[in-house]
């Protein structure tokens, strides 16, 4: 079997005055799940234990980029292994938002990006900026592991005075030794206006 502890970002909170702020940052953040962590494991109950599956399972897990800790390890229970997995969040929310002023006119921007949805590993973000030039915007979406299984989507569209960039990719990239197979699609658009 396996047994996964999925712990937040401060766990646990450190001591001192600013233990209050790590307990409501730890409070905010929405941990990763177990289901999201077993469905990007290389190992499952009823498999046979190796120690380079768990590596693999390691770096699976490590590659998502939402984890600050990764351990898998395996602790023999009769006949069987039970293999732990012990996680760490990692802080994915990322807020960003600027002004400035120049020629008597305010311009700014504000973005804003998620690598942990919901507890889920999915990605969004989006951003809108105003500057001389004009005002752009841009989206951006990706999953790792679409519907439970090893399809790993992306997609990001931007427009603004300057032009317009649309990608997506869908595939199943090379994810362990014993992979059967892998495969990718990619195909991007780019209409860029050029201004004297």
């Amino acid at each position: 079997r396996v047994v996964v502890e999925a712990r937040g970002i401060f766990d646990p909170v450190p001591t001192g005055r600013l233990a209050p702020v790590f307990r409501l940052a730890d409070r905010l953040h929405v941990r990763t799940r177990p289901s999201t962590i077993r469905r990007h494991m290389l190992l499952a109950a009823g498999q046979p234990w190796t120690e380079a599956r768990s590596q693999e399972s390691e770096r699976a897990l490590r590659a998502l980029d939402i984890f600050n800790v990764v351990r898998v390890g395996g602790q023999p229970s009769g006949d069987s292994v039970v293999a732990t997995v012990w996680t760490r969040d990692a802080w994915t929310t990322s807020p960003e938002f600027s002004l400035e002023r120049g020629g008597s006119q305010l311009y700014g921007s504000i973005q804003f990006s998620e690598r942990n949805l919901f507890g889920r590993a999915q990605q969004i973000g989006f951003s809108y900026r105003e500057d001389p030039t004009g005002v752009s915007r841009s989206i951006e979406l990706a999953d790792p592991g679409v519907d439970g299984t090893r399809v790993r989507f992306a997609a990001s569209a931007s427009g603004g005075s300057s032009g317009t960039i649309n990608n997506l990719a869908v595939g199943i990239p090379f994810y362990a030794e014993d992979t059967p197979l892998s495969f990718g699609v990619r195909a991007g658009r780019a209409n860029t206006t050029a201004r004297l």
